[in-house]
C-alpha cells in the first residue's frame, strides 16, 4: 500500500505533482458525468488550491492501481470533502476509510461537509453511517436537473 498525496501539492516538483495529478484525474475523469465541468474545476480550482494549501489530494494505491482518491477543501468558510472515489475492485476493503481518516486529521474535524447524488446515496452508506455524519439539506437538481444532492454536516449556496 503506497500513499501518493505526499507528493501531491509538493513546491518541490512541480513536474511530478503535474504528472500525479494527470494520472488521478485520468481516473476520475467517468465523474464529469455526474458533475458537468468537473474537469474544468479539476483544472482550474484543485490543482492551483493544492499549491497554497486550500486543497488536499489523498490518495490510496495498492499493487501498483490507484485504489481510491478525496480531494478536500479547507479554508476560512468550509471543511468540505469535494471528491471520494474508489475504484470498483476495492470497494468494500476499507481503502475509503483509511484515505477519510487521512483527510480528517488535514481538515482538522471529523465533521466535514459532503454532498452526494441521490443516485449514489447507496454507495455511501457504510462511510455515512461509521462516520460523523448528519442530513442537513437536499438541493433540488443542484449539480444536474433532475437529480438532487443530499448534503451532511453543512449547506450548498441556493440561488
Amino acid at each position: 500500500m503506497m500513499y501518493l498525496s505526499e507528493a501531491v501539492g509538493s513546491r518541490q516538483a512541480p513536474v511530478a505533482e503535474t504528472l500525479q495529478l494527470g494520472r488521478v484525474y485520468a481516473h476520475l475523469a467517468e465523474l464529469e458525468a455526474l458533475y458537468p465541468d468537473f474537469e474544468q474545476w479539476y483544472w482550474g480550482k484543485v490543482a492551483p488550491d493544492l499549491s497554497d494549501g486550500r486543497r488536499g489530494l489523498f490518495c490510496e494505491e495498492q499493487a501498483g492501481t490507484l485504489a481510491g482518491v478525496i480531494i478536500a477543501k479547507r479554508d476560512g468558510l468550509e471543511r468540505k470533502l469535494c471528491t471520494v472515489w474508489v475504484d470498483q475492485k476495492f470497494r468494500r476493503t476499507g481503502v475509503s476509510h483509511r484515505i477519510f481518516k487521512r483527510a480528517m486529521k488535514w481538515l482538522g474535524t471529523d465533521r466535514p461537509m459532503i454532498s452526494i447524488p441521490h443516485s449514489r446515496l447507496h454507495e455511501f452508506r457504510g462511510l455515512l453511517a461509521t462516520s460523523n455524519f448528519k442530513q442537513t439539506q437536499i438541493a433540488r437538481s443542484y449539480y444536474r436537473p433532475g437529480c438532487d444532492e443530499y448534503v451532511f454536516n453543512g449547506s450548498l449556496p441556493l440561488d
